[in-house]
């Protein structure tokens, strides 16, 4: 299942926008039974990865704990 979801991401990279991390591109971590979502903190990116999650669950039949869930978005620095 975590194959499906890794390929939904890359579909989506186009409007995602995953972070950057010295040239490597990381839009998502998979740990266990745990998926960590990277992405721009903006609400365009966010969307993507919420339609992302939403599609996955409708053809895979699983559901996301929100209870479980966070959305954190980092302080920005010098005002940017």
């Amino acid at each position: 299942m975590s194959e499906r979801l890794s390929r939904l991401t890359y579909n989506n990279h186009g409007e995602w926008k995953p972070i950057n991390v010295k040239g490597l591109k990381i839009s998502h971590i998979f740990y266990v039974e745990d998926v960590v979502f990277f992405g721009k903190a903006e609400l365009e990116p966010l969307n993507f990865i919420l339609h992302t999650v939403d599609d996955f669950s409708s053809k895979s039949g699983l559901n996301t704990n929100k209870n479980k869930s966070i959305i954190i978005f980092p302080k920005t620095r010098g005002g940017q």
